[in-house]
């Protein structure tokens, strides 16, 4: 096909059921084992031809029936999906784009409701992308459709981070789970020193915000490796797949295959919660000194207390949980009791708060914290060491 395709054939196309998807899976960098795939469409020619997306999608979205597209393709997703849950003991999650069109109206919301009613797929193994241009376009409807399937369970990742004129608004406007890195910054990483930089940058946001950062157009080792050691979740690009054809995509999974793992990039991630967590304590602490008494209601004490309905420190969810794997780690093992003390601090805050104590009278409280929150920055550093040390090792 010399020419782009007119509406007329890509229409012909979708009537004949001539899409179909192929997989690039997705690779946590936790475990080095692959977490799920993205569904990826392809046009396949009555010669057997594979057409990439490149070629036909721009003309479906000037014509106006993109969403047409979509609202066909979700159904063999879900066929694609049982295929891939029966056959590979679960198979992880399918990743599934969409546009700002889809999302305007309700017509793909509900038929991903009706799905998730007829348990044909688990909301947790259903994670939809949309572009950051997409969301820039965001609209009232295009909220209200949004939320109601986080509500059912469902993650949205903003695709393409860092390629629009307003990321950060489109975040703010959007509860997006996942940042996924633009591969055109990924790819320059090696070659470009700013273009690394933002990627970093683009990671540790995502960390701030309580997001997970997903890195794609991974083509070499070293960038896999850097991305790793980031703090990066997962990641896809060819140097650990192209995107396949459905058969081979299962045959891929069930081989097991593994790809390089470290729990480090997952250490600086919590590093980088825990300081945050801390800076919102003080400034919550100085905002209430500056702007006037603490608030005495329960509802507002609890409204503006940085832990929320929480009664632990959000290190305490890694530590009780990922973190287990690294146990006896020196580094790790020496973590336990400046933890609890910091629960037990966090804990005597909240409540003097709500007892109207005045900032002044908190001051012993708020040195305590500082005091052991800088112990377990120093842990979290040298279990880092330890662990970098362990991977040139072998």
């Amino acid at each position: 096909m010399s020419a782009p395709p007119t509406a007329t054939e890509i229409r012909a196309a979708l009537e004949a059921d001539a899409f179909i998807f192929y997989y690039q899976p997705k690779v946590s960098f936790l475990t080095g084992r692959i977490t799920g795939g993205e569904a990826l469409i392809r046009w396949r020619t009555p010669e057997g031809r594979i057409i990439p997306p490149a070629v036909f999608i721009q003309v479906a979205e000037d014509e106006g029936f993109i969403s047409e597209i979509t609202q066909r393709m979700f159904p063999r997703l879900l066929a694609d999906y049982r295929i891939i849950s029966t056959l590979t003991d679960g198979g992880g999650h399918v990743a599934f784009n969409v546009s700002a069109a889809d999302l305007q109206h309700d017509t793909l919301v509900i038929s991903i409701e009706s799905a998730l009613d007829r348990n044909e797929i688990p909301p947790d193994k259903l994670r939809l992308e949309v572009t950051e241009a997409a969301a820039l376009s965001t609209s009232p409807s295009m909220r209200e459709w949004v939320e109601r399937l986080v509500k059912r369970g469902v993650d949205f990742a903003m695709d393409d981070f860092g390629t629009g004129y307003s990321s950060l608004d489109a975040i703010r406007q959007l509860p997006f789970a996942t940042l996924k890195v633009d591969q055109g910054m990924v790819r320059e990483m090696q070659t470009s020193e700013r273009a690394a930089m933002l990627v970093h940058a683009n990671v540790s946001l995502a960390q701030v915000l309580g997001m997970e950062a997903v890195a794609e157009g991974i083509e070499t080792e070293s960038i896999y490796r850097a991305l790793m050691h980031s703090g990066c979740r997962e990641g896809q690009g060819y140097w650990m797949s192209r995107p396949l054809p459905l058969d081979d995509y299962l045959a891929l999974v069930q081989s097991g295959r593994t790809w390089p793992a470290s729990h480090a990039g997952l250490l600086r991630s919590v590093l980088m919660s825990h300081v945050v967590e801390l800076r919102r304590v003080m400034d919550w602490v100085y905002s209430a000194r500056t702007m006037g008494p603490m608030p005495t209601t329960p509802d507002a004490v609890q409204q503006l207390t940085p832990l929320g309905e929480r009664r632990r420190i959000a290190f305490s969810a890694w530590y009780e949980g990922a973190g287990q794997a690294l146990r006896g780690q020196p580094a790790f093992e020496s973590m336990r009791v400046p933890n609890e003390i910091l629960n037990e601090t966090y804990a005597a805050i909240q409540a003097e708060a709500a007892r109207d104590t005045s900032p002044g009278e908190l001051a012993p409280l708020l040195k305590k914290l500082s005091h052991y929150a800088v112990v377990l920055i120093g842990d979290l550093l040298r279990l880092e060491s330890e662990l970098l040390l362990e991977e040139m090792k072998r």
